[in-house]
């Protein structure tokens, strides 16, 4: 429950009828005392007397300063309450969605704004267009040259795709890396990078052998192989005399680096190498690896078939799937299976359905009698929308302030985007970002609530600049809030975001 100061009939009537507990009091706007998120309050809900009808302080924007005085996500010109103001006449503002200097033309669309940071487009490196406009695209424009895809990460030896029984020998020098990032057990650059790819399963013998130099040998697998350049670091050791030998067994399939780097600065020299990589000889039915090469994984394998693992109960076909004498939802591994779980009661303060939300909480509360309305600023509405639509708005949380938290991560400032659906559907919204941002979705949670008072998911893209994916099954017909939220007020920056509606079984 948010701070509140409890109106004394409210208070009484709580302890009278027993139900304090757990019971969440909003405040009461027109109360003449100032309770959560009312900015003000004067003892009545009439407007142009200083504070309105929801208790929020009525306009203070100064439209000269280039800050979001009254706090609603728009400063200067772009605020709704400037547009009368001489200094925002006869200008461009650009982006309020108007033909504010009546040229007929709107926003991004106005030459005007071509210089304005919400008009700028990025070069995108991997669709063939020449995105940003400068006659450049894709690897070809220098805005793509830390992309993978350009050879932002490209290791200085690649030994293609291998395959379990092949092996690799040779001598390397440091001094020939050419500025990769070097292993966290290194002292730093040089760092020589080698790839390799193998599509099944496999075990790994690497054996060193220093000539000169103090150096170390790491393995690093990568994460998202064109995608992006980081990777996960699996052993890191020194290469000391006579030989260095590792082994590593029941890896995934994926790509995989091994890199050499300079125990101490400026520490280069000559290693012998040798790479040997050898197949699995039996289906281990729980790791998630195809160990024994035959392209099945697991419980795909014929080899795990019968395991007490690959058994499955079938929680809605009336019989015993696993062999474990219980039938469909009498079986426990089908207590949270959604044939088994009750539907969702959206006003008795309960998580009815065992999904870790209650009430208007739950999405599938969304667009119920109590949970419509919300207090939520809105910086952007996408407008309402049915199956099959996309669209797309861009942010920049430079200038935006801190009202809402996304439960992943935002402490920062973030920016409000509402969308309505029309009829029972999947959403997927998309993040593109400078900075770090996680992305949120949620509904509306009732009167009085804010935009993170019925979060449903919230996904952290794990670092700044990575993109982030977001997916809801079977949103009903609502308004939902989707917001972009910073890690921190050091962590601000700019993007878009593009959202999808899908049949409700995408």
């Amino acid at each position: 429950m948010r701070n509140a100061t409890l109106v004394p009939s409210i208070l009484i009537s709580c302890l009278l009828l027993g139900a304090c507990g757990e019971e969440r009091i909003l405040p009461v706007c027109g109360n003449g005392v100032v309770e959560g998120r009312e900015l003000c309050d004067d003892g009545n809900l009439e407007p142009g007397d200083g504070c309105d009808e929801s208790c929020m302080l009525e306009s203070r924007e100064l439209c000269d300063n280039g800050v979001d005085d009254d706090g609603d996500g728009s400063a200067d010109c772009a605020d709704p309450d400037c547009f009368s103001n001489p200094l925002c006449q006869g200008s461009e503002v650009c982006t309020n969605g108007f033909d504010d200097d009546g040229d007929g033309l709107v926003d991004c669309a106005d030459p005007d704004c071509a210089t304005h940071f919400s008009c700028q487009v990025r070069e995108r490196c991997d669709n063939g267009a020449d995105d940003d406009g400068d006659g450049l695209i894709d690897c070809e424009d220098g805005d793509c040259s830390g992309h993978p895809l350009c050879g932002g990460c490209d290791a200085e030896i690649d030994f293609g795709a291998l395959a379990p029984g092949e092996s690799r020998y040779l001598v390397v020098d440091t001094a020939e890396a050419q500025g990769l990032p070097a292993p966290l057990c290194a002292e730093g650059p040089p760092a020589l990078h080698m790839r390799f790819e193998v599509a099944v399963g496999f075990h790994l013998r690497v054996s060193a052998a220093a000539l000169s130099g103090s150096l170390v040998a790491a393995l690093l697998r990568e994460e998202e192989p064109g995608v992006t350049c980081e990777t996960d670091e699996l052993l890191c050791r020194a290469v000391e005399p006579p030989i260095l030998q590792i082994e590593r067994s029941a890896l995934p399939p994926g790509s995989y680096r091994v890199v050499l780097a300079a125990a101490e600065p400026g520490s280069t020299g000559q290693v012998q190498l040798g790479l040997s990589l050898i197949a699995g000889t039996e289906e281990i039915c729980d790791n998630g690896i195809d160990d024994d090469g035959d392209g099945l994984v697991d419980c795909d394998d014929p080899g795990c078939a019968g395991e007490a693992g690959c058994l499955v109960e079938d929680c809605d076909n009336g019989v015993d799937d696993d062999g474990d004498n219980l039938v469909d939802c009498a079986d426990p591994d089908c207590a949270q299976a959604p044939p088994c779980l009750p539907p969702e009661d959206c006003d008795n303060g309960l998580d009815d359905d065992g999904d870790g939300r209650a009430d208007c909480a739950d999405e599938e509360c969304a667009g119920t009698a109590g949970c419509l309305g919300s207090d939520c600023v809105v910086n952007a509405d996408l407008g309402r929308l049915g199956r099959g639509a996309m669209v797309s708005a861009s942010f920049d949380t430079r200038l935006a302030t801190h009202d809402n938290r996304a439960s992943c991560g935002g402490d920062g400032p973030e920016v409000v985007m509402a969308f309505t659906l029309d009829a029972t559907a999947t959403v997927r919204a998309r993040l593109h970002q400078t900075g770090d941002h996680v992305l949120a979705l949620g509904g509306e949670a009732g009167a009085g609530s804010w935009c993170d008072d019925a979060e449903y998911r919230c996904v952290d893209p794990g670092g700044s600049g990575r993109p982030g994916d977001l997916t809801v099954q079977r949103l009903g017909p609502a308004r939902y809030f989707l917001w972009v939220d910073a890690v921190s007020s050091q962590s601000t920056g700019e993007g878009s975001v593009i959202l999808e509606v899908h049949p409700p079984f995408v």
